[in-house]
């Protein structure tokens, strides 16, 4: 052969060589990371061996049919997130720290995974040596906040009182205005038995809150949905029944729009039992964002937490009512009155047990 030809041919191989290598995509792969996602956030949700041991399993194959998926760097975390500590020993965590970091060392992914490994128990001083490296290039104030308390945690693991308090003390120096640290701080104090420094601290929690509770209404009322109405939309029943939302006119509507695999919809779902047995004569519908009917049947029927589901009105959102009112981030509530009206517009985790959305129901109450 040749010398030339030889040297072509080492090129050709050389080039596929390289190609093989290049991460793949297509459609499909990313369809099925999607429903991946969606089971991963429910095995958060709703934590239980054989979901977890499923979503792991399917994780598996998936990294098999695809083995230089894009999409490989975040299955690696969801495995790591799911097992560690529960389905795998410290070793094989540390080697799935490994595999996210190979592709992907950025310092909140270091402060992400040292926040599992500390919090998790599975290897608090790997744990802390990769949230103390990442500190430093750490950019957002709410990452070096949760930096600094995680650093608190594991001062406190291996018994380093007061480096612990003063850990938590940079931290609210950081940022005051977040529970976490002042929960920490309380934590402390009781278990040094500082009595007084407890009182002090639930009286600045106390505060906090009211003070986030006033905040969280008064964002309701400004957002920029308010004032539209919601009659010209239409949702579907569990029986796939169309439902024109002008059928509630003359009633005030609390309009709540979840998903069962969010968890701070679930969290909410108490206060919100609450909310339909102080308000009567409310009328409260709940709308699922992409849940298929039958999974919120099956729900309902087997999960003591959507139980009181079962007397409420569930529908079902499309594209529509979605993108007229921007629905891509749950939970969201909106507060409507009696001519169809949108008043209030809440995103997010409700607070105080309800509290926010308790007095804007009575102010619609104390119209009529």
């Amino acid at each position: 052969m040749r010398y030339s030809t030889r040297i072509f041919l080492a090129l050709v191989l050389f080039v596929c060589e390289c190609f093989s290598q290049l991460p793949s995509y297509d459609q499909a792969q990313e369809k099925q990371f999607h429903r991946l996602n969606n089971a991963w956030g429910a095995a958060n949700s709703y934590p239980s061996k054989s979901r977890d041991l499923a979503v792991l399993d399917s994780i598996d194959e998936f990294l098999t049919r695809y083995p230089r998926s894009i999409f490989k760097p975040s299955l690696f975390s969801y495995k790591l997130d799911i097992s560690a500590g529960t389905y795998v020993d410290n070793r094989a965590a540390n080697r799935l720290v490994d595999s996210v970091l190979f592709f992907d060392s950025l310092a909140s992914t270091k402060l992400w995974l040292g926040n599992i490994l500390i919090t998790r128990n599975v290897d608090a001083n790997r744990g802390i040596s990769l949230v103390r490296a990442a500190f430093p290039a750490l950019t957002h104030p709410y990452h070096k906040y949760q930096a600094l308390l995680l650093d608190s945690e594991y001062e406190l693991l291996t018994g380093r009182v007061l480096s612990a308090k003063q850990s938590i003390t940079q931290a609210l120096a950081l940022d005051s205005t977040r529970a976490e640290a002042w929960h920490a701080l309380l934590r402390l104090a009781k278990s040094t038995e500082d009595v007084r420094t407890a009182r002090r601290i639930q009286g600045e929690i106390r505060k906090l809150e009211e003070r986030q509770s006033l905040k969280y209404e008064r964002e309701s009322s400004r957002s920029p949905h308010v004032f539209k109405s919601v009659l010209p939309f239409s949702l579907k029943n569990r029986n796939g029944v169309s439902v024109p939302l002008s059928s509630e006119r003359g009633k005030i509507l609390l309009i709540n729009f979840f998903a069962l695999w969010c968890g701070a919809c679930v969290a909410e779902l108490p206060s919100l039992e609450q909310l339909t047995k102080d308000f009567r004569s409310i009328s409260f519908l709940f709308v699922d964002l992409n849940d298929p009917p039958a999974e919120i049947e099956k729900a309902i029927l087997t999960r003591s937490e959507f139980r009181f589901l079962r007397n409420q009105t569930i529908l079902f959102t499309d594209t529509t009512i979605a993108r007229a009112f921007q629905i891509s981030a749950i939970p969201r509530t909106l507060i409507v009155d009696t001519s169809g009206t949108v008043r209030f517009d809440y995103l997010g985790f409700v607070k105080d047990g309800g509290a926010a959305l308790a007095n804007s129901l009575k102010s619609l109450l104390d119209e009529k």
